[in-house]
């Protein structure tokens, strides 16, 4: 189960972030579409954070990461 996800942009601004609602299992329930207030975001890089709970695991896992937004 996915409990926060956010994306940065190379500066540091968080551009998206989704906290657990339920469950949120899917991915259109978690996935960004590129925009920051419906304008759409410039091809860089950015920097991911999620934080998931497995089965069975009494601390959540934290994984970062980078990727690049391709237009």
């Amino acid at each position: 189960r996915i409990e926060l996800f956010e994306v940065y942009n190379r500066y540091g601004q968080l551009v998206h972030r989704v906290t657990q609602k339920g469950e949120m299992n899917r991915f259109h329930d978690i996935a960004w579409d590129g925009k920051l207030k419906g304008k759409l975001q410039p091809n860089e890089n950015y920097t991911y954070v999620v934080i998931a709970r497995f089965f069975n695991e009494p601390v959540p896992t934290t994984q970062r990461g980078k990727f690049a937004l391709i237009k």
